[in-house]
């Protein structure tokens, strides 16, 4: 792990069944073997009292963002079929390059994991703010994904030729190095912003939680010179849309 990574982990809700917890970018889910970075799945069971953990979902290791992790396997399954069937919904704040204007819907394949086939796969991107920026332009997009294939938003960024800075997968190793070096950008340009869960109650509206921007990706946002207003997590506005595709 980048040893500049100070951030943690933290609860930002809790319910009889659930934990919405805010994963700091340079953690893993789950431990992997000769990978030297922390997993949350071991800071759940030590520090929320669970002898298991249950990831309802998953984020890369330089995602930051919200995660909904079940107290138990019964809760587990019960929100891992309301995501299956299209209940809940997540929205994503990235950094990409070159200037990106308006509102798009993307429909493109991607694997369903590493080495898998192909599949449909789907995802609306939305302009935040565009700026100029040494050595290239850059913009911030809310982006929802309405699939859940793997590294579906920095495969999908990357097919419209807008990779995500600080992707060293599928961007540019110098431009990853030189917004490292003049602004302190030393991560993945992507953070899981909202995520929106059905009410327990039918009547009731879906609930929308949010969590900001941590200071590993805010504070270079800043020095970039992204406005105040884009950096603004409350002013996301893809969640109040009805999805433009049915899930595949």
């Amino acid at each position: 792990m980048d040893k500049t990574f100070t951030e943690h982990p933290s609860v930002l809700k809790e319910s009889e069944t659930f934990w919405l917890l805010d994963k700091p970018s340079g953690w893993l889910v789950h431990p992997q073997r000769g990978v030297d970075a922390p997993a949350l799945t071991n800071w759940v069971m030590e520090n929320l009292g669970q002898e298991q953990a249950f990831p309802v979902h998953r984020l890369d290791r330089g995602t930051s963002g919200l995660m909904l992790w079940a107290k138990n396997s019964e809760s587990a399954r019960y929100w891992q079929a309301l995501w299956q069937a299209g209940r809940v919904r997540k929205g994503y704040v990235a950094l990409v390059r070159g200037r990106f204007a308006g509102e798009r819907f993307l429909d493109h394949p991607v694997p369903a994991d590493e080495k898998a086939e192909r599949k449909p796969a789907q995802s609306y991107l939305s302009a935040l703010e565009s700026i100029e920026a040494t050595p290239r332009p850059l913009s911030l997009l809310e982006v929802e994904p309405y699939t859940g294939r793997y590294h579906q938003i920095r495969r999908h960024v990357k097919h419209l030729g807008h990779p995500l800075i600080g992707d060293s997968n599928y961007g540019r190793t110098e431009l990853n190095r030189a917004f490292r070096a003049s602004v302190g950008l030393a991560r993945l340009g992507l953070h899981a912003a909202w995520l929106q869960l059905p009410s327990t109650r039918a009547d009731d509206d879906p609930i929308t939680y949010f969590s900001s921007l941590p200071a590993s990706l805010n504070s270079p946002l800043i020095r970039l010179g992204f406005s105040e207003g884009a950096l603004d997590i409350k002013r996301l506005r893809l969640f109040l849309k009805p999805r433009a595709a049915l899930l595949r």
